[in-house]
């Protein structure tokens, strides 16, 4: 399609990963421009990991990602605020690794490490025994 569209040039393909955790031991950060979008799982699976974000505050994006502490949040999904958001990202780069470990903590707050295994639970909790 790149090719099709004459912009090979500028893209770039990434190889295919066998797990989550191989993504992300060789990126950073993840960076979620969306206009319009749930509460994206890949979101919740960078953070898991460790990985700080920036996203827009659309949908739950933004309620899941503090501003500062567990990644960076664009105000609105425009190109001058998404460029807000990264520059803050750039300007606060050594922190990475801090910024990352707030955010996989945050990310537990809201989902339980077994997800199917609390689900059974409460479903089960409905049933009379």
């Amino acid at each position: 399609m790149a090719e099709l569209l004459g912009i090979s040039h500028r893209f770039h393909a990434f190889p295919a990963y066998s797990s989550l955790e191989a993504v992300w031991r060789d990126h950073h950060v993840l960076v979620m421009p969306s206009r319009y979008e749930g509460l994206p799982l890949a979101l919740a699976e960078a953070m898991w990991l460790g990985r700080p974000a920036v996203v827009t505050d659309v949908a739950d994006s933004g309620v899941l990602v503090r501003d500062g502490v567990d990644g960076f949040v664009a105000s609105a999904p425009t190109v001058a605020h998404v460029g807000e958001a990264l520059e803050r990202l750039w300007q606060h780069r050594h922190q990475l690794r801090e910024l990352g470990a707030s955010a996989a903590a945050r990310v537990r707050h809201f989902f339980p490490e077994d997800p199917v295994a609390a689900a059974s639970e409460q479903i089960l909790s409905l049933v009379p025994r």
